[in-house]
């Protein structure tokens, strides 16, 4: 039972650091695309210098992905109950900072509150990962709209998933002005 209790300590700290080391690379990204943009010509020499950063946060990314998907299976995070407009707001808060003042972060959010059973930091991580991706196809600027939508299932996806009754869901989206 110790040893059970030991290794739960350690992969709950082992997560701790890698999701804290996990957000700093995503602001040293984040900054290395602001650098690369406010720069306007780059010489040789520069252009491999921020190429070599951004592989050392690339590679830095995948250990800490790595550690993460190693203490998730170590120690499972509880799910909680989650109220859907402050997981929103405070997912914008998170990605404003890391997404610098170029990338613009909206939100839609329908009133009311709604509540969802969910792992905060799988859905922070979801939306970290799409934002991401978001600023590389706007190429440095534009603006991300992160919605939620209070939905509920209707015959066709009843049949598919062979639910027997109605289900509600939120459905989360996050788009983007890229191309």
């Amino acid at each position: 039972f110790m040893q059970l209790q030991n290794t739960q300590e350690l992969s709950y700290l082992s997560a701790g650091i890698s999701h804290d080391f996990k957000n700093l690379l995503n602001v040293v990204h984040g900054n290395l695309n602001l650098l690369e943009h406010k720069i306007d010509k780059l010489d040789p020499r520069q252009k491999r210098i921020i190429e070599d950063m951004y592989a050392a946060v690339k590679g830095g990314t995948v250990l800490v992905n790595g550690l993460l998907d190693l203490s998730r299976a170590s120690a499972v995070e509880e799910e909680e109950s989650l109220e859907v407009s402050s997981l929103i707001n405070d997912t914008k808060r998170m990605l404003s900072r890391i997404m610098g003042s170029a990338i613009v972060i909206n939100t839609e959010i329908e009133q009311g509150q709604t509540r969802i059973t969910a792992v905060r930091s799988e859905l922070e991580s979801i939306f970290l990962n799409l934002a991401v991706n978001a600023k590389q196809a706007m190429r440095g600027s534009g603006e991300i709209l992160l919605s939620a939508k209070k939905m509920s299932s209707d015959e066709i996806l009843r049949d598919k998933l062979s639910l027997s009754q109605k289900v509600e869901y939120v459905l989360f989206s996050l788009a983007d002005t890229g191309s």
